[in-house]
């Protein structure tokens, strides 16, 4: 997989291989499902969704009452209408990309990230790896010293001190 400019890209049928599998795990192990709920359960309480609500609440309203009745009418050529009015209006596009952004954009590193993280270090084996340091990390010091009012590098000092690197 390469990555471009923040996209990333499938590059080989192995990459697609790879990624297909990890997908399957997420939705086989109820990972989406489980983010699925969670960003509806909470999408119903934004203002943005109430909004989103009321303005296509009344723009149905108002398309209906256009309407003439009659027992002859064909109900699914009029919604067909109605969903062609709607989507072409840029109504549900522009509010749903509000609330995606109050929604899951808020989620993703906080639930997401570190669920998917997860099931993708599992599928590769990897394990966690966690850095104790036994005394504080390397350190690299100059020492300066002066002569004739000049200021020369009289030695560089490093010193490197130990990290134990412990897996869990």
């Amino acid at each position: 997989m390469s990555v471009e400019s923040g996209h990333c890209s499938v590059s080989s049928g192995a990459d697609s291989a790879v990624i297909a599998s990890i997908v399957s795990r997420v939705k086989s192990g109820g990972i989406f499902d489980q983010f699925r709920r969670e960003c509806l359960s909470d999408a119903d309480t934004k203002p943005s969704f109430q909004n989103l609500l009321q303005r296509v609440e009344g723009y149905v309203s108002k398309f209906l009452s256009q309407q003439k009745w009659s027992p002859n009418i064909n109900k699914n050529q009029l919604r067909e209408r109605l969903r062609k009015q709607i989507n072409e209006s840029g109504m549900l596009k522009y509010g749903i990309e509000h609330l995606v952004e109050q929604v899951v954009n808020y989620k993703i590193n906080s639930l997401f990230w570190p669920q998917i993280e997860n099931v993708v270090k599992d599928f590769l084996g990897i394990q966690d790896i966690q850095v104790i340091p036994s005394q504080p990390l390397p350190q690299i010091t100059k020492s300066l010293s002066k002569t004739n009012s000049k200021s020369s590098l009289k030695s560089d000092e490093i010193n490197y001190q130990s990290a134990k690197i412990e897996t869990r």
